[in-house]
């Protein structure tokens, strides 16, 4: 099968998925927090984007924000070292989201029961997550606008 027609089969094994989100200032342009949200979704994976759109204009009032990691560091209008920002058209979505991605990608032991017996397992997902970000702008008013 080609790699484009992928998009257009529903697969029903399941595969990790994110919602990220970057908040940002829209004054200074800088990103100073940002969340993520894990899904494990079947379908197609034009299927699992769309609903990732979908939730991702809200659903970042359920999750905790974290502040970008202090690695990534900046020099301001007067010189002063900012700590944990990033300029919103450089964000690097594989550098600042891999420690939040990491720790939310693995999935959490379930319980089943086979032969009317309990165990634990580890449900089985596909390779690499997909993912969908979306930036929120952070109004001074304190509105959270998704963009």
């Amino acid at each position: 099968m080609a790699e484009n027609e992928r998009d257009l089969v529903a697969d029903a094994t399941p595969q990790v998925c994110f919602n990220l989100w970057a908040f940002c200032d829209p004054d200074t342009g800088l990103v100073m927090e940002i969340a993520a949200k894990r899904y494990v979704m079947g379908g197609s994976d034009r299927e699992k984007a769309a609903v990732l759109k979908h939730l991702a204009g809200a659903d970042f009032y359920s999750v905790e924000r974290r502040f970008v990691p202090e690695r990534f560091t900046l020099v301001g209008p007067s010189g002063q070292l900012i700590e944990g920002a990033v300029p919103v058209n450089d964000l690097d979505v594989d550098a600042v989201f891999a420690p939040l991605i990491v720790e939310l990608a693995a999935i959490p032991k379930q319980v089943r029961q086979v032969n009317g017996r309990w165990e634990e397992y580890v449900p089985q997902v596909l390779g690499q997550p997909i993912w969908v970000l979306t930036v929120v702008l952070e109004t001074e008013d304190g509105r959270l606008v998704p963009c």
